[in-house]
Order: C-alpha cells, then sequence, then structure tokens
C-alpha cells in the first residue's frame, strides 16, 4: 500500500533510521560484534582524514517527517538489527535451518 494514494500531498523523501547517533566506529565496532570478530585494532578518527570531502559531524538522519506520519512504525536499535541482518553470512550456520527447511 503506498500512502501517497491515500494522500497525495504525502511526497518526497523520508528518512527511516535507528534513533541513536553513531559515529563510523561505533557502528564498525558493532558490525565486528556480530561477526564475533576483535575490534581493537579499530582506530575513531578524531579530525578529519587529509584530503577527504568535508563531512559533518552529526551525519544522523532527520525522520521526523515519517514521525509526523504517526504510522507507529519503531525503528530498531542498530547493534541488534546489523547482528540479524548479518547473521546469515557469519560462522553459525543455523540460519539454513530457517531457510532450507
Amino acid at each position: 500500500m503506498f500512502l501517497s494514494h491515500q494522500d497525495p500531498s504525502i511526497r518526497g523523501i523520508f528518512h527511516f533510521s535507528g534513533k541513536e547517533q553513531m559515529t563510523k566506529y561505533e557502528m564498525a565496532v558493532a558490525i565486528a560484534q556480530a561477526f564475533s570478530l576483535p575490534s581493537n585494532h579499530l582506530i575513531p578518527l578524531t579530525e578529519q582524514p587529509a584530503g577527504s570531502a568535508p563531512r559533518p559531524i552529526n551525519s544522523q538522519l532527520n525522520c521526523s517527517r515519517l514521525e509526523l506520519l504517526n504510522l507507529s512504525v519503531d525503528p530498531r536499535v542498530f547493534s541488534t538489527a546489523i547482528t540479524e541482518c548479518l547473521w546469515p553470512f557469519t560462522a553459525d550456520k543455523r540460519w539454513r535451518q530457517t531457510v532450507f527447511h
């Protein structure tokens, strides 16, 4: 069902993401944990890398337009969601039982 068919004024881009603000370092640590890999070699950046395009310090998506629609959709915590999304790619092969049986 498309909301725009019910209300043609609903147009444009709507962002959907978790509510927590995370750095790329924190996201990398969560991904390493999902794969049960060490993360002690990861180093958080404290300043812009030389020669890189300028990036905002806070690049969290603004989901306020979507929230105004009151769809009762709650975003999940990143670490939980990424662990579940990456589970089929981990050494834990139990996921095959849920897919192929």
